[in-house]
């Protein structure tokens, strides 16, 4: 019989940074080292102790002082302001050659009642240019859905954070095990196993929050005025490229609406 594990090819071990291996025994599912680079580590870790430990890594992006919510979401939105730009930029370039080559189609078609042109070419160039303005289009709305999507993936991305225990323990509640993992690669970028105590890295798209979380969470109530004045800067931009797709097909459990 073929068991499915939660946390198979997700764990190392933080000694030998091998994969942990999962394995029942005795009814119980253990992950364990297997020490194929002659590691240390001897401790069999029970698969619901290591999954309570998950769960902290999700409330720890939780945040505690309200005050600081739409903060946050700004500090998101402006993270991605140079992407935004990027692809709002690349839109007018690609517009104006977009109006070249209407510009170009639009001589073709006063050149060949004016016989400066013969059949062969007017076709050919007549195809050219239609290939070319197809290509354009579809640049243009690649490009333009982008920039819109960085600024919904802000918003959904925080709102993920806020609620991702929930989410995770709704999911392991239905046994939708696909979705749980996923949620879990969306979220941590690492997670290792010392002698059974997890310990985890975020993703650079949740990292921010993270660290913003930390800060918001332990200050005390006469710093944060000075907090929300900007004084919290984030030292590395979060890279979306990979992440944002990850939020793509929108799970019915994760986001609803």
């Amino acid at each position: 019989m073929k068991h499915s594990y939660l946390f198979k090819g997700l764990i190392r071990c933080s000694t030998c940074k091998g994969l942990i291996t999962w394995e029942l025994h005795r009814g119980h599912r253990y992950g364990h080292c297997n020490h194929y680079n002659k590691c240390t580590q001897t401790t069999w870790v029970k698969e619901p102790e290591t999954e309570e430990q998950l769960l902290a890594g999700f409330e720890n992006l939780r945040t505690k002082n309200k005050r600081v919510t739409e903060w946050l979401k700004k500090a998101l939105k402006e993270s991605h302001q140079d992407e935004v730009q990027y692809h709002n930029s690349t839109v007018g370039e690609l517009e104006t050659r977009y109006e070249a080559v209407s510009r170009r189609m639009d001589k073709l078609y006063d050149d060949k009642p004016d016989e400066k042109i013969n059949q062969e070419f007017y076709n050919r160039k007549f195809k050219q240019y239609s290939n070319e303005k197809d290509e354009l289009t579809k640049t243009i709305k690649r490009h333009s859905t982008a920039s819109t999507g960085y600024i919904n993936f802000d918003t959904n991305l925080y709102e993920l954070s806020q609620r991702a225990r929930e989410i995770y323990l709704t999911a392991k509640n239905k046994d939708m095990l696909d979705e749980q993992r996923a949620l879990i690669r969306l979220v941590f970028a690492k997670l290792t196993l010392n002698e059974g105590k997890l310990t985890w890295e975020y993703s650079k798209a949740f990292r921010i929050l993270s660290e913003a979380v930390d800060q918001t969470n332990c200050s005390k109530v006469e710093n944060l005025e000075d907090f929300e004045k900007g004084t919290f800067e984030h030292t590395e931009l979060p890279d979306n490229s990979t992440q944002k797709d990850a939020l793509l097909p929108l799970r019915p459990i994760w986001l609803p609406g």
